[in-house]
């Protein structure tokens, strides 16, 4: 029987203070919705992925992918408290059922109904491409499309280019010119599908794909 079914109403261990023990990174392994004073398992998909990265700082990181498009968020977690076993991430307000060194159980109520998560703890060594975008680049190549070949075009290149993802979703893109510089900042949120290695933007007033460029990592301190 599931894990996560086992603890029906009741709650199994939970390691307090739960603000130390849950600081971590976790990923969901099985789900529940509660109907007919019954728990039902939501199914399972293995090309879904929810993680969540709760950190000592309060931040809290989600990676949620679905049908190959992988979102990223970042937020915050805290108001914990231990006699009750609740915490809240966002807005929202968590039971935790269970939290020992490997397993997290969290449950949340939505009008009449209710769910429940199983994750486990995970280290961090296998990123979704989404994940190891993250961070400044700049431009090191070019290419241009023609007959359905990319060529790597050769001159013209900007004094500076580089881009800036983070983990909240926000994208900045800077290139100057000796006459001239343009910077772009996108706080819509980014999603990746990794299958084909597209990167789609969410501005405010459209989406925007990019899939064709080819970045070098910047090492310089900024």
């Amino acid at each position: 029987m599931a894990y996560g079914h086992d603890l029906e109403e009741g709650k199994g261990t939970v390691q307090t203070p739960i603000a130390e023990h849950i600081v971590g990174n976790w990923e969901l392994v099985e789900s529940f919705r509660k109907e007919g004073g019954k728990w039902e398992s939501t199914g399972t998909d293995d090309d879904r992925i929810l993680k969540y990265s709760l950190r000592p700082d309060g931040e809290f990181f989600m990676v949620s992918s679905t049908d190959d498009e992988t979102h990223l968020l970042l937020n915050k977690w805290g108001d914990v408290n231990d006699a009750d076993h609740t915490l809240k991430i966002f807005e929202d307000r968590f039971e935790v059922y269970q939290l020992t060194e490997n397993d997290l159980v969290l449950v949340s109520t939505l009008g009449d109904m209710k769910y429940k998560m199983h994750f486990q703890r995970i280290n961090q060594e296998e990123n979704t491409l989404a994940e190891r975008m993250v961070g400044k680049w700049s431009l090191s190549k070019r290419y241009a499309k023609a007959n359905g070949v990319w060529t790597e075009t050769i001159g013209d290149y900007p004094l500076e280019c580089w881009s800036d993802f983070t983990e909240s979703g926000v994208f900045t893109t800077y290139t100057r010119w000796p006459d001239e510089e343009w910077k772009t900042i996108i706080c819509g949120g980014l999603s990746m599908n990794q299958p084909v290695s597209s990167l789609t933007m969410f501005p405010e007033n459209g989406k925007r794909d990019i899939t064709a460029y080819h970045w070098k990592t910047m090492t310089t301190r900024w």
